[in-house]
């Protein structure tokens, strides 16, 4: 993808990029990991615990346990189903700080099999809301809400309807439209998936309510 090439022994994963995505990847993440608000220590579980500038065209993030990418993975609906919860508590996270991630992609979210918890890496697409996008994912540009196109502008539903793309995709679905699970996966999932949602708080209630 367009945040590069990467390698991973499972303790850390090592971004080879250009020059200006791996600075603005790093910056963004400094700005993320310095947080000091009463909640900030809960919000910094799902991104990396350090992360370094190697070289002038790699940076590598470190993880607190072993993580497993979710490029090229396929998993069972109970997998999916906490992957899709973690990612929509860092969106509510996140937009709670006013912050679109604008890149949330296979190949930037990892999986902490030990915890069932994420974390997540690469941030060169961070974006404040309200303001204009420097960058999307080439890759997977048809995962981003049509609007983004013609107003590009960061909000809430961008990384919302990534989060959801990204369930599709280990389900099987590569596309990320969940379109092909209707025949063989929960008709409400399947659902709440397709549906657009623009709220980071209330998609992440309604989804837990879902699964309950």
């Amino acid at each position: 993808d367009d945040c590069g090439t990467f390698k991973t022994n499972g303790y850390w994963v090592e971004f080879e990029s250009n020059e200006k995505n791996l600075s603005w990847s790093l910056e963004n993440y400094n700005i993320l990991i310095n947080l000091k608000g009463d909640n900030d220590n809960h919000f910094k579980k799902y991104i990396p615990s350090d992360a370094v500038r190697l070289s002038a065209s790699k940076v590598r993030f470190t993880f607190d346990k072993r993580a497993i990418p979710l490029s090229g993975l396929v998993l069972p609906q109970e997998h999916a189903n906490w992957v899709l919860n973690r990612l929509l508590e860092y969106c509510a996270y996140l937009s709670e700080l006013g912050m679109s991630h604008c890149g949330l992609t296979p190949e930037s979210v990892f999986i902490i099999p030990e915890n069932h918890g994420i974390q997540i890496c690469s941030f060169y697409h961070l974006t404040k809301f309200g303001n204009k996008i420097g960058t999307i994912s080439g890759k997977y540009q048809n995962w981003y809400p049509s609007e983004v196109f013609g107003t590009k502008i960061a909000t809430p539903t961008i990384d919302i309807e990534m989060a959801k793309k990204i369930a599709s995709y280990v389900l099987g679905d590569t596309s990320g439209t969940a379109i092909k699970l209707r025949k063989t996966h929960n008709e409400d999932f399947v659902n709440f998936i397709i549906n657009q949602h623009d709220n980071a708080h209330n998609t992440l209630a309604a989804y837990k309510e879902l699964l309950r």
